[in-house]
């Protein structure tokens, strides 16, 4: 029942800001900071890229094709498993949204509309927290989604991601040695030895791929869906029990 509340305060929330809003006022840029545009490339730079940087840093950049080939060159040399091929692709999707032609990043205090005014402002900053608030809300009343069955299909799912995701830092079998290990402070953890720092059962793991490992090199793979960090949460548990 609180959680139907909380929807609906967050739909009422949203249908005011609509109501509000003055999209006549900003002219849409191309790209949001730390947002990659839909395109056939962009899970290819979730998965080689979004391992170290974030997409705030990516979408800052200001660089031609050349520089892009240079960057990406320079990534696979320290370590970034990618093939020739998804290397060109990369360069090519980085190339065709981030060059060096477009105008700097703006600041926040640039990037407001013209006619945004303090009340606007005000208003805006209410309706964030009320919006901060219901989601909280709502949060600590639903119950948590539990475990999907492990199954052979599942698991296979799981280590199709890890070998996108995982491997460049934790090595093929998990044990810490992979080809960007010996570049990471602290480095990877060897899943069979070592304790896991948030928790070792599938749900806890599905928990750390969605939140990352503060302090390391683990990042929050939000870009995957709740399905596939199930499916690698399996497959990672698979891994620490040495099947």
């Amino acid at each position: 029942m609180r959680a139907l509340v909380a929807a609906g305060v967050l739909l009422g929330a949203a249908a005011w800001a609509l109501h509000t809003a003055r999209a006549d006022d900003a002219k849409p840029a191309a790209s949001a900071p730390g947002d990659l545009p839909e395109d056939p490339a962009r899970p290819l730079v979730q998965g080689k890229c979004l391992l170290c940087h974030t997409g705030d840093y990516i979408t800052q950049q200001r660089l031609t094709e050349g520089q892009w080939q240079r960057t990406v060159d320079k990534m696979r040399k320290f370590g970034t498993p990618a093939s020739d091929e998804e290397a060109k692709a990369i360069v090519a999707y980085l190339a065709r949204y981030w060059t060096a032609d477009l105008p700097p990043p703006s600041s926040p205090r640039a990037a407001l509309p013209p006619r945004l005014r303090h009340a606007q402002v005000r208003r805006s900053c209410l309706l964030a927290s009320a919006l901060l608030g219901a989601v909280a809300f709502a949060s600590s009343a639903a119950p948590s989604r539990k475990p999907p069955k492990r199954s052979a299909e599942l698991v296979e799912q799981g280590k199709a991601t890890y070998a996108i995701y995982c491997v460049a830092c934790h090595g093929e079998r998990g044990a810490g040695d992979g080809s960007a290990a010996t570049r990471l402070n602290p480095r990877p953890r060897n899943f069979s030895t070592e304790k896991f720092r948030q928790g070792a059962s599938v749900g806890q793991i599905f928990e750390t791929l969605g939140k990352g490992v503060p302090g390391t090199a683990m990042v929050k793979f939000t870009n995957l869906s709740e399905n596939e960090r199930w499916a690698l949460a399996w497959y990672v548990l698979d891994l620490k029990v040495g099947k």
